[in-house]
């Protein structure tokens, strides 16, 4: 039943937080970090990677593992993480809304189930924040400092569909002068967009397919 169904998935969620990381599908992620940075530093130490990982590596071990890779990285956000702030824990959306619109630009949408075909007006706001991390098997926590962009669909969602919403960890600091921070937002949101698609069934969005062209428009 539809009441029922809470209370599988957390015991569900339960179930995966009990096991070690040895033992989830986590491991693989951590080892394929370890192997691209050993790889780079064997055979192109100037060069810095930048890892892109979807919502599956929304993750203590994946977040700390990224930081202290020393490469730049972007996650898609999965949860509404706990944010230590100067007046106590707070909820990550909720900092994040707060902030002021740094730009917009227009992102084509192929149609798919559910999904109207359009020209999305997408609005950026970005954040840094202290994300409290915890470990469930052992009660060990970190307070983790990243970069926070929230790019949202703004005005243009069809009657009956939801927004497009993409809330994003990342390394790279988004500045708030002028254009100088859509260079930082714009491969992740690409991204971010294909995985989405693809999610969703669009012909459009096979893992060979290049992200749809962004046009930013800026608001200083």
């Amino acid at each position: 039943s539809r009441e029922a169904a809470p209370k599988r998935r957390k015991k569900k969620r339960r179930g995966r937080d009990s096991r070690k990381v040895e033992e989830k599908e986590t491991q693989h992620w951590l080892d394929a970090i370890e192997d691209t940075t050993s790889r780079l530093e064997e055979g192109a130490p100037r060069t810095r990677a930048w890892f892109q990982l979807d919502r599956e590596g929304d993750a203590w071990p994946q977040l700390v593992a990224l930081t202290e890779s020393g490469h730049d990285f972007t996650v898609r956000a999965s949860w509404n993480r706990r944010v230590h702030t100067a007046h106590g824990t707070r909820y990550l959306r909720d900092i994040v809304k707060k902030k002021r619109i740094l730009g917009t630009y227009d992102l084509p949408v192929p149609a798919g189930p559910g999904r109207s075909e359009r020209v999305a007006r997408m609005a950026v706001r970005a954040a840094t924040v202290t994300l409290d991390l915890r470990d469930r098997t052992t009660g060990r926590s970190w307070a983790l400092s990243v970069h926070v962009v929230w790019s949202r669909e703004l005005r243009t969602t069809p009657r009956g569909e939801k927004p497009l919403d993409w809330l994003l960890f990342t390394s790279v600091e988004c500045s708030t002068s002028g254009p100088t921070f859509f260079p930082a937002i714009a491969p992740t949101v690409s991204s971010a967009l294909v995985a989405h698609l693809a999610v969703s069934g669009s012909p459009a969005a096979s893992p060979h397919s290049r992200p749809a062209p962004m046009t930013p428009r800026f608001i200083r």
